[in-house]
């Protein structure tokens, strides 16, 4: 009889594929994966002391970088770089504007990437 670990196989499912389909009308990986993450939102809900920003090593990852921040598994070089001017930048905005770091918290600095980035496309579609 085989052993049941020798029978694992690693397999890349695309995430939230259920944002464009039925979940019913998904391939079997795909509907795993949307049970897998609503399983980790419920347990993560359920656990919210818990430290999650580090993760365990997964066998397909090439490289993954536990830092203070968080772990990196992809997009290194890109998170390497935000980790790396993060602290520097925040210190600058609180320093220029005169905020104190709950002011800076406050804002939504993801609505305002959003914003600036929508600005620049449409500010260079005018030229």
């Amino acid at each position: 009889m085989l052993d049941p670990v020798t029978c694992l196989a690693v397999m890349h499912v695309k995430g939230h594929q259920d944002r464009n389909m039925a979940y019913e009308r998904l391939a079997i990986p795909a509907q795993l994966n949307v049970d897998a993450d609503k399983m980790r939102g419920g347990y993560l809900a359920a656990h919210p002391d818990e430290e999650h920003s580090v993760v365990h090593t997964l066998p397909t990852s090439g490289i993954q970088l536990n830092l203070a921040v968080g772990t990196i598994a992809y997009n290194i070089k890109q998170k390497l770089i935000m980790a790396r001017t993060s602290e520097p930048m925040k210190q600058h905005m609180i320093d220029k504007h005169h905020w104190d770091e709950d002011t800076f918290n406050d804002v939504e600095w993801e609505a305002h990437r959003r914003a600036t980035n929508q600005h620049h496309y449409t500010s260079e579609e005018l030229h």
